[in-house]
């Protein structure tokens, strides 16, 4: 949980990206750049990104589990 001025919450998104046609193209390097712009978006909205994980199996598609702050709404949350 988190506490702010007046509020305490704890409200998580899990967020999954999937490549076009799903096409195998994420390898480690773009895992970790996906990773980074997440995070600097996540720091720009007082989020926080707890984990990101791509499926090195398939490399076509990343998990992210995003902590929301409660001022942001899942609607406005733009990657």
């Amino acid at each position: 949980m988190r506490s702010f001025a007046h509020t305490v919450s704890l409200i998580k998104i899990h967020i999954v990206f999937v490549t076009k046609y799903r096409h195998p193209v994420i390898t480690g390097d773009i895992e970790e750049d996906i990773k980074d712009l997440v995070k600097s978006i996540c720091d720009k909205n007082d989020c926080i990104l707890e984990d990101a994980k791509a499926d090195l199996g398939t490399n076509d598609h990343i998990h992210l589990l995003i902590d929301l702050a409660p001022k942001v709404s899942c609607c406005a949350f733009k990657l």
